[in-house]
């Protein structure tokens, strides 16, 4: 049997893709407020279904989006490598690989990569995360077979050159004086990032800690390389102006003759079930202060109510919030870390107003998930959230790297663009009965960790290193 499907639009999956589409709705209230006005559907296509999906017999997974719009192609290739894979005593060595990455292989050397990519009037990045790493190239479609060329060598034949490692590792030293060190928010997401997980690798900074980098050795990174930059721990995204046939052979050229590995195993971070709410709070010199709260969402959430917590999320950094945290905050920001390879976080941060105190601006966050709980939610705001975020949804892939981007992420954590289109009208499908739901059962007291951002002068560098954790 063929490893290779077609993720194509045909008449079986249509009502799927017009499943996106934002129902019609009954009226509805919680708390005996305002009912919601019913919204006329609309027939969309999300065009991520456009894909085609297929494996190399090494295991290399490769992702193929036809898109003519422009004589433009974007190549990404995603590793399933990061932060949450580090052990202790090596964090950070996933990013210091990255870096590394760019300098030089058997056939590319140092410089050389960047300079071809530049000369064919072309772009290329990198980017480390908790779950992944992965690299881009945006080249003239003309100019592809380049573009595999260097990666494929890049797969198999990175030099890691003590002396080059050397010097890069005080670079990624610096990097992270200057944006973790010496900036306060990133300093206390960090801290705050250790109370949420304690007892797993999902505490682990992208950047690593100095100690950490200090001891790192490029023996470190030749092991890390081996172990993990493999075809059966890639994804290869391709998506532009090309022909699917001509590029699949291609791919064959490059890539179809990379050895798999034997990957070692891995299990999957695990947290005790947090019985109590904690608090951290961190004194450090900034401009201003912080409160945040994040609830861990336990694995295995039914799909339903994910897609309500993705919505919530939306509403409360727009236009829902109660009237005494609108006046206690300068700033209002919730989200909702979905998908990813450990448990889902849900978050609520706010900077303070002017007049505010830090204990006047908590109260109000408090008050605001109280009212979740079982009352003040309006029809109306939810309808306005679920229109954005369809429209967000559908308008960002009109530029060729996100749909890339978008198509690499999800095949990194095992969604098809069906499943993704399906997450969608799930959360189109949402009442305000299910946000409350949600709010009710997963954004509570005893599972939620609060973390104080306590802005300290920006001369007293002493403050920086005082910082408390209680229960």
């Amino acid at each position: 049997m063929s490893n290779s499907h077609r993720i194509a639009l045909a008449c079986c999956c249509a009502s799927l893709a017009l499943a996106c589409a934002v129902p019609s709705r009954a009226a509805e209230t919680v708390g005996g407020l305002k009912p919601s006005t019913p919204v006329v559907e609309h027939q969309l296509v999300h065009p991520l279904l456009a894909t085609q999906i297929t494996h190399l017999d090494n295991g290399l997974t490769i992702v193929l989006h036809e898109d003519h719009r422009a004589p433009v192609v974007e190549l990404q290739v995603w590793y399933r490598i990061g932060a949450i894979d580090e052990p202790a005593g090596l964090t950070g060595i996933s990013h210091a690989l990255e870096h590394m990455m760019f300098r030089g292989t058997t056939k590319v050397p140092t410089g050389e990569y960047h300079g071809r990519v530049a000369r064919l009037g072309g772009q290329n990045n990198a980017f480390t995360t908790r779950d992944y790493t992965y690299y881009y190239l945006t080249l003239p479609a003309s100019d592809l077979e380049t573009a595999l060329d260097l990666e494929s060598d890049r797969m198999q034949h990175l030099t890691l050159a003590e002396p080059l490692f050397n010097t890069e590792i005080e670079v990624v030293k610096e990097e992270r004086r200057l944006n973790t060190e010496n900036n306060a928010f990133r300093a206390f997401s960090e801290n705050v990032q250790g109370v949420v997980y304690p007892d797993s690798s999902m505490r682990n900074p992208v950047i690593g800690h100095m100690d950490d980098l200090n001891k790192m050795k490029v023996a470190d990174l030749r092991q890390w390389y081996g172990q993990w930059y493999a075809p059966n721990n890639a994804t290869l995204v391709l998506a532009g102006d090309f022909d699917a046939a001509r590029v699949m052979s291609l791919v064959k050229t490059y890539f179809g003759s990379i050895p798999r590995h034997e990957l070692p195993a891995r299990a999957k971070p695990v947290e005790p079930v947090q019985q109590a709410g904690k608090r951290v709070v961190v004194k450090k010199p900034s401009l201003s202060s912080l409160v945040s709260f994040r609830w861990r969402i336990p694995d295995g959430t039914p799909p339903k109510d994910l897609a309500a917590l993705d919505v919530l999320a939306e509403m409360l950094s727009n236009d829902y919030q109660d009237r005494r945290l609108a006046l206690a905050s300068d700033s209002l920001y919730a989200g909702f870390d979905y998908p990813t390879r450990g448990e889902p976080l849900f978050m609520l941060n706010a900077v303070p107003s002017q007049d505010a105190s830090l204990s006047e601006l908590e109260s109000a966050m408090q008050k605001q998930v109280t009212l979740l709980h079982g009352a003040g939610l309006y029809g109306e705001m939810l309808e306005r959230a679920q229109q954005r975020l369809l429209a967000r949804n559908y308008f960002s892939y009109d530029e060729l790297s996100n749909r890339a981007q978008e198509l690499g992420m999800l095949t990194l954590y095992g969604f098809t663009p069906e499943e993704y289109v399906n997450h969608l009208s799930l959360m189109q499908q949402v009442t305000l009965k299910d946000l409350e739901r949600v709010a009710t059962t997963y954004l509570k007291d005893d599972n939620r960790v609060v973390g104080i951002l306590e802005a300290q002068p920006l001369d007293k560098a002493v403050a920086a290193k005082e910082i408390t954790h209680d229960r």
